[in-house]
């Protein structure tokens, strides 16, 4: 690493020169970096449940892609009618809209002379305006159940526009139809209020969301970290360079997506803060290590190519067990995470080379043009000592009592992780207060909801679901399913059959049942066809009538109820299915694409939590040389995750694609506070001998370091709290929680664990100690041979001098 080092200060201008070209290589990339909410990417292409979904998307027509909610008295007056129909002609009009139907064009089926007549509730060019005409207006709306819920509430004081659109309208082109819809729609209001909302406008508005988001948090924690910067370095390159090299190293990552076909998530847009939050780190080690050695007296280009060279080792180590944890959410089958896990180790790979190669580079520039170092130190007022003071208190006079506490709260924990559930809802991804989130829930208030699920009955041949035993059994399912709570609407084609039947019977509610013969029910479909209703039905039945889908519409995305759903459908189909003309009944869904995420989600956080501790304890244990060592670095992290669970199971945080990382997070991060406790009790009972003065020194050089870290880190993740979703909001608060409890169980339990039950080390020298001991982060007013400002008397001055540690890091 010193060639590396040695170069990148000899030969400056070509390091910066390479990172510059670089960086700008991928800056040119970063504009064709796409933005994709949709649920489906969750999921890998080959998943099973992601399969039916596609594949029930190509065989169906969409029913319901956007809802306009439009809320009065009684929308049944000629004001309100004529705003729906107003409303409807602009909407038609809009670029990528197909469809749109409203109470006043939906087709309504009556007999004739001739036999069927389709045609729409309103004919074209005339609008119910007396008494009269209104009520006949309403009677029809209440003929047909279809209608109520769906276009109509029961009581009148509601209607809605459905609006379906084109098959070729990509998710970026919906959020500019949205805000047209809600451009229309103002025109309008008054005393009438209207909502917009459906499963495309909520995936869309996410992508819309993301933008808002990386806007306002990446300029603010750079704000965040450059006041910390400064109040640890007090100095103008100690406080930009480590955001200069975390900044180069982010816009790497970013450019690398559309390279690889990345597209940005709700999960992936988190990147940016993080790295800048985890990835600052390392240029703070560097300049911290060269800064030191500068006020020393050791300058000038070889006094950055010493202390560079000193630091790069721990500070590899440090980033490789960082990246080792992230890597580790490469296993999960949750497509976001997986690529966050890939995309994170890149960057803070990145951010670790920059920093040994770009940074030590610059300050040679700086070095060369006359631009020394100036130290300003803090005031004599020191906070963080009397808390180390504490902590080696209690770490060496109660042990016991931080063991046994410890073992309370991880079983206390444990239980509360138990609570935790895992969901894949979007519309609770954002704010209460937001009208996306408003409107949606006025919606399903009053209508039968905006959520819909598909339940497929697939027939043995073509033409089976005109079969009369199989739409009894669409039928007898459909009823069923509407007894269901949260279930507010289901619809069929058996609907629309017994229509047409009680048509064909002067509409005689006796006749409201569903054809004996197959050949009626055809001949029905076919005056259906030929009478007006010609792709009424596609969202109902396929192109060879061999399947038909029974749609919800229900009051949540969960994938909980999507599971009712599906055990009720298992139930009927094991259990209560007569006919053998039914080859399968199965369901479908953004709600099973829910379901199936809550049983991934669990199953990744397992197998990345074990995997990241598996690799940071190899990895720690190789280098201490030490297996007890590498299990003990993981000891403090076990209590803050289980806590943190335990957190999220009692506040009904859920485990979702954004707080799934959490675990990796800390361990990644936390395990360097781990590190560099042991790498300084490592060193420390080499000089004094004594496990309790090893402990104690460690305590009071190291954990100024560990808690400086702490506060910076947690201070980058809390600017994810005015976020404009709820579930990266929880991510920001939880990330800062688990570094502040994963840094005071390394300055706590980790000690007692050593005082109780200290390893066996063999005999280092110092220099050997060094070689893999951790870069320190003391504040400028804090020198070397000033440690004992907590306290501490310093007794290293009587060791020999082949054994004495000059620049602890």
């Amino acid at each position: 690493m010193k060639k590396i080092v040695r170069f990148s200060v000899n030969r400056p201008w070509r390091v910066i020169g390479a990172v510059l070209c670089i960086t700008v290589f991928f800056l040119f990339q970063i504009p064709r970096v796409k933005i994709d909410p949709r649920v489906e990417i969750v999921l890998k292409q080959n998943n099973p449940v992601e399969e039916v979904y596609n594949r029930n998307r190509q065989e169906f027509e969409s029913y319901a892609d956007v809802l306009i909610g439009m809320l009065h008295d009684d929308v049944y007056n000629p004001g309100s009618l004529e705003k729906i129909r107003r409303i409807t002609e602009e909407v038609e009009n809009i670029p990528g809209v197909k469809k749109v139907t409203s109470i006043l064009n939906v087709k309504n089926i009556a007999g004739g002379e001739e036999g069927l007549n389709v045609s729409p509730m309103v004919e074209e060019g005339e609008l119910p305006r007396s008494g009269e005409e209104l009520k006949e207006l309403r009677e029809k709306a209440r003929s047909w159940s279809v209608y109520e819920g769906v276009y109509i509430t029961e009581d009148g004081s509601g209607t809605s526009l459905s609006v379906v659109l084109d098959n070729t309208v990509e998710t970026d082109d919906i959020v500019p139809i949205y805000y047209t819809l809600l451009d229309i729609v103002k025109k309008y209001e008054g005393p009438e209020e209207f909502f917009i909302s459906g499963p495309t406008v909520v995936e869309a508005l996410q992508g819309h969301y993301m933008i808002k988001d990386l806007k306002l948090l990446v300029p603010l924690v750079n704000i965040v970290l450059l006041g910390f910067l400064f109040l640890f370095f007090r100095n103008f390159r100690g406080t930009v360079l480590p955001l200069v090299s975390v900044g180069i190293a982010s816009i790497w990552t970013i450019g690398l997506m559309p390279m690889f076909d990345i597209p940005l998530t709700m999960v992936t847009s988190v990147l940016p803060v993080a790295l800048i939050a985890v990835g600052s780190a390392y240029g703070i080690h560097v300049l911290e290590n060269v800064f030191s050695d500068a006020e020393e007296g050791k300058a000038g280009l070889s006094g950055i190519i010493t202390a560079a060279t000193r630091v790069s080792l721990p500070v590899i180590m440090a980033g490789l067990t960082t990246i080792a944890s992230f890597i580790s959410l490469c296993t999960s089958a949750i497509v976001p995470l997986k690529q966050f896990g890939a995309l994170s180790s890149f960057g803070l790979l990145a951010a670790l080379m920059i920093s040994l190669t770009f940074l030590p580079a610059v300050l040679a520039v700086a070095d060369s043009r006359g631009w020394k170092y100036r130290p300003h130190h803090h005031s004599s007022r020191d906070c963080i000592g009397p808390v180390l003071v504490f902590f080696s208190r209690i770490s060496l006079r109660r042990s016991g009592l931080v063991l046994g506490i410890s073992a309370v709260l991880l079983v206390l924990s444990v239980g509360g992780g138990l609570q935790v559930k895992s969901d894949l809802n979007l519309i609770e991804d954002f704010r209460k207060g937001s009208p996306i989130r408003i409107a949606d829930e006025v919606l399903n208030e009053k209508f039968g909801g905006t959520s819909l699920f598909n339940v497929v009955l697939d027939g043995m041949e073509p033409d089976d679901i005109k079969d009369p035993a199989v739409l009894r059994e669409m039928d007898a399912l459909q009823n069923r399913l509407m007894g269901m709570n949260n279930i507010g609407k289901a619809v069929s084609v058996v609907d629309f059959i017994k229509r047409m039947n009680q048509a064909m019977h002067d509409g005689d509610p006796a006749f409201y049942t569903i054809p004996e013969s197959k050949d009626l029910v055809a001949q029905y479909l076919l005056l259906f066809s030929f009478s007006g209703g010609s792709g009424e039905l596609d969202s109902f039945v396929n192109f060879d009538c061999k399947s038909g889908q029974i749609l919800l519409q229900m009051k949540s995305q969960s994938g909980y109820l999507a599971q009712d759903v599906v055990n009720l459908v298992n139930g009927y189909r094991k259990q209560d299915l007569k006919t053998s003309r039914v080859a399968d009944i199965f369901t479908t869904g953004l709600a099973m694409l829910a379901k199936e995420f809550n049983r991934l989600v669990v199953e990744s956080q397992a197998s990345s939590f074990a995997v990241s501790f598996i690799l940071v304890i190899f990895i720690v244990s190789a280098m201490f040389r030490s297996f007890k060592l590498g299990c003990y670095s993981v000891v403090p992290l076990v209590v803050p995750i289980f806590l943190n669970f335990g957190i999220m199971g009692l506040t009904g945080i859920k485990l979702n694609a954004a707080t799934a990382v959490i675990a990796s997070l800390a361990i990644g991060i936390g395990i360097d506070y781990s590190i560099h406790f042991l790498s300084r009790y490592r060193h420390e009972i080499t000089m004094q001998g004594s496990v309790e003065k090893a402990i104690e020194r460690s305590l009071h050089t190291s954990g100024r370091a560990i808690l400086y870290n702490a506060l910076a880190v947690a201070a980058g993740f809390l600017v994810l709290v005015p976020s404009n979703f709820v579930i990266i909001s929880q991510l920001g608060i939880l990330v800062a929680l688990v570094m502040i409890t994963t840094s005071l169980a390394s300055l706590t339990l980790l000690p007692a664990i050593l005082k109780v039950f200290p390893p066996r080390l063999a005999h280092r020298t110092a220099e050997t100690t060094m070689s893999v001991f951790p870069a320190r982060v003391f504040p400028q007013g804090v020198h070397p041979g000033e440690e004992n400002v907590v306290g501490y008397q310093d007794n290293t001055t009587d060791i020999p001098t082949n054994r004495r540690i000059e620049h602890d890091m």
